[in-house]
């Protein structure tokens, strides 16, 4: 057996953080949650009875199963692409119509099977979200809630096969449906440099924005409930330097660097800044720590207030002056959001800001 893979959620409530990891056994892959600490064993236990209630709205076949040993939540690793990754690439191209063709497969999979039902509250959901907004009343909502059925939690498997995994944040009361895609799709814009504004692809997805600002509250509130020890007073969410901090074993290196650029372009030893923190960002950094070849300041992005609150570690670009470096990398796909953001950086010198083409490994 070997572990090819793993990460920890540090910036958790201590009942409430696990260690990931994907293993090889006899050539077959498995993920396997732990607790960190004793606190958390309930949190594993809870991950595998929400099972019980995916199986209430979901087909057979979208269901990963999983099984508990010795503590641990196993469950069956699935090679294939993400729903994230086709979206990325449909948005890339243009394709706003494919586009909006995986969203709808997306919300369709947040609401489930026979599973709307007109909002109302419970102490449970006040709990956790801590609103009591009347407004809410009767919005179409879920029995049965998948919080976290993000995108990247959804997988295209090697069959065609439509794979939702990842049970932590299923509950059985009403949640607002267009909350539960709105607080998934943010995870989605955050996460990749699509060459859209948040506003456009808000538009997009038909959420009705006269909501947003509970909404907003409602994901604060929950990044609380999940990140805050109100009892020791300990911000888990501040302690944490990421939410999800991977660490790769050499097998997986190659792996996680999906682009590459040519080096050639920038002399060896230099301090460099990423700007974009999505998958080509994410690349650059990863190749340039691994490889040495050069120093990596920082990683900048338009987006930093919001990745800040996930607990990524990125600056804004108005605290670039701050940096002493060589060159700042733009790292995107496309040359022409690359010079849109060399406009948006105007105040540095335009010799120093480099788009180097990602080339996919």
């Amino acid at each position: 057996m070997k572990k090819i893979y793993f990460r920890s959620s540090v910036c958790r409530n201590k009942k409430f953080q696990i260690k990931t990891s994907i293993i090889e056994d006899n050539g077959e892959k498995y993920v396997v949650k732990e607790a960190v600490y004793p606190s958390g064993i309930q949190h594993i236990k809870n991950t595998y009875n929400n099972e019980k209630l995916i199986r209430k709205i979901y087909a057979d076949e979208n269901i990963t199963y999983g099984t508990i040993k010795d503590g641990a939540y196993i469950t069956k690793f699935h090679n294939g692409k993400t729903l994230s990754e086709l979206m990325y690439k449909c948005l890339l191209n243009g394709q706003i119509e494919k586009y909006k063709e995986h969203q709808k497969i997306w919300k369709n999979l947040i609401t489930g099977e026979n599973n709307l039902i007109g909002f109302h509250y419970t102490e449970k959901f006040k709990e956790i979200f801590g609103v009591n907004d009347s407004d809410l009343l009767a919005l179409p909502s879920t029995k049965i809630s998948n919080i976290d059925c993000s995108s990247d939690n959804i997988i295209y498997d090697d069959k065609g096969q439509i794979k939702v995994i990842d049970y932590e944040w299923v509950y059985d009361f009403p949640v607002p449906v267009d909350f539960i895609f709105y607080r998934v799709l943010h995870l989605f814009y955050s996460s990749y440099s699509v060459p859209y504004s948040w506003q456009e692809l808000l538009e997009m997805s038909g959420i009705d924005v006269k909501y947003v600002n509970i909404y907003d509250k409602m994901i604060g509130n929950f990044n609380d409930y999940v990140g805050l020890d109100r009892e020791k007073n300990i911000n888990y969410l501040k302690l944490g330097s990421v939410f999800l901090t991977p660490v790769f074993t050499k097998k997986s290196i190659d792996d996680d660097i999906k682009y590459v650029f040519d080096t050639k372009k920038i002399p060896e030893g230099s301090r460099v800044i990423i700007y974009g923190a999505g998958n080509v960002g994410r690349s650059f950094s990863t190749f340039i720590e691994r490889t040495g070849c050069y120093e990596l300041i920082a990683v900048c992005d338009k987006k930093a207030e919001l990745l800040r609150k996930q607990g990524v570690k990125v600056i804004d670009k108005s605290e670039l002056p701050k940096y002493e470096f060589d060159y700042i990398i733009v790292a995107v796909l496309r040359k022409n959001v690359a010079d849109s953001i060399k406009e948006e950086l105007s105040f540095i010198d335009s010799d120093k800001i480099l788009w180097l083409k990602p080339v996919l490994k």
